[in-house]
């Protein structure tokens, strides 16, 4: 199974994420949350075809809200 680690901040990150939505548009912080879900359910199937950015770590983006 593929583990999945956020760094240093990204859950506070993800939170204010959430907020600047839910300002932006009530019911928005919904869409953006279940998009991240989405982006780290797809990432846990694709783990390891990612550039590797710096030792043995890769990044994805999300595709939530732009």
């Amino acid at each position: 199974m593929t583990t999945i680690r956020f760094a240093v901040g990204a859950l506070k990150d993800l939170d204010e994420g959430f907020y600047f939505y839910e300002r932006k548009e009530p019911g928005l912080s919904e869409y953006f949350r279940t998009c991240i879900k989405g982006d780290i359910e797809g990432s846990k199937i694709t783990a390891g075809i990612h550039r590797k950015t710096f030792k043995d770590y890769t990044r994805v983006f999300s595709h939530a809200v732009y």
